[in-house]
């Protein structure tokens, strides 16, 4: 697909291939799908880009709730606080974020295609990532 973007510079206008990003739940699954769909080389961000496909990699649960920490009392139960708590990066984690964060919001990606594991825990390590992005609404095809 592509799309046509004007340069606010110089006002010119130019074509520019929109492309399908592929999140996958660890680097095992990146790889074969790369192979699959011939994609070999990486990009700056790590991630295997050719044409107008990008396969990123997680490597399991990236984010974490972090919940406020107070002693428990009659006050504050039943876990009074829990039911939306604070996102974050997992420790070590926060490179792969950040890097998945680059892809996700380029202005040439117009499709996300989450490949976790065909479970419930899988499809849920790729649509958190959406949420704490906050790029349901951007306009992009998530499938």
């Amino acid at each position: 697909m592509d799309k046509y973007l004007k340069n606010e510079t110089t006002n010119n206008i130019k074509e520019e291939t929109m492309k399908k990003l592929i999140i996958a739940e660890k680097p095992s699954l990146a790889k074969k799908i790369a192979g699959a769909l011939g994609v070999t080389s990486r990009n700056k961000n790590g991630s295997f880009e050719s044409g107008d496909l990008i396969i990123a990699t997680l490597v399991g649960h990236v984010i974490e709730a972090v919940y406020p920490k107070s002693d428990w009392t009659l006050d504050n139960l039943p876990l009074k606080g829990l039911e939306s708590p604070t996102m974050r990066a997992s420790d070590g984690k926060e490179k792969i974020v950040s890097n998945v964060k680059k892809e996700i919001t380029r202005s040439d990606v117009d499709e996300v295609v989450n490949a976790g594991d065909a479970d419930t825990e899988g499809s849920l390590l790729v649509y958190e990532l959406y949420e704490f992005f906050d790029v349901l609404d951007s306009g992009k095809k998530f499938t």
